[in-house]
């Protein structure tokens, strides 16, 4: 009888272990794969946002491409018009970009969601303070993405609140008035920047015109 019970007595204390470990095992997959979730959030992160950059530099170029062929900042457009059009398919200046839709944000309106040109955006530090620029931008991106290009250009910290760009979005992307000739550090002579508008929304804008 001794035995038996101690026998049972081993058999349950390996049962309890075998639980205990299955348990553990269990905790560390949860853990594991909530880690492996999150670095491939990031890494789309940096991935869609790296991309934004990419397409306006490529935007930028083709702006470049067209001043050095005589074509006047004041007559450029921002579509496929003949002799005037960024986007002309004769000259093949620069090609209409599709920002990844991931870095949209989910409660956004598509039609904000791409890249667009305004010629009266005035920018403390870029040219003569109180005369337009032309940018191009890009509306209702995710506040992480935002955050993204931020610490890319200028490796702020990716946790930063993004600077305030006043206006709204709808000025951006309709081409409204935008002055950002005020003086604000860390917002100051950047031709290239991801900003809050006044509504509460993420957008990212280039210089592309200096004047």
């Amino acid at each position: 009888m001794h035995s038996v019970s101690h026998q049972k007595g081993f058999i349950n204390a390996l049962i309890m272990f075998g639980i205990a470990l299955a348990v553990a095992i269990m905790a560390a997959w949860a853990i594991a794969n909530r880690s492996s979730s999150s670095s491939s959030n990031q890494e789309q992160v940096k991935m869609s946002a790296s991309m934004i950059l990419k397409e306006s530099s490529d935007i930028r170029d083709g702006f470049a491409r067209a001043f050095s062929d005589g074509i006047s900042p004041s007559a450029l457009t921002f579509d496929m018009a003949a002799n005037t059009g960024l986007f002309q398919p004769s000259r093949g200046y620069a090609v209409q970009q599709t920002a990844p839709i991931r870095a949209m944000d989910p409660t956004g309106t598509p039609a904000n969601f791409v890249w667009t040109y305004n010629k009266l955006v005035k920018i403390n530090g870029i040219g003569i303070d109180a005369i337009d620029d032309s940018v191009i931008s890009i509306g209702d991106l995710t506040g992480d993405v935002c955050r993204s290009i931020n610490n890319m250009l200028y490796n702020t910290d990716v946790s930063a609140t993004p600077m305030n760009g006043v206006g709204s979005l709808a000025d951006f992307a309709g081409a409204g008035a935008i002055d950002m000739s005020s003086n604000l550090p860390g917002r100051d002579g950047k031709t290239d920047l991801c900003v809050t508008t006044s509504d509460g929304k993420y957008v990212y804008f280039k210089v592309v015109v200096e004047k």
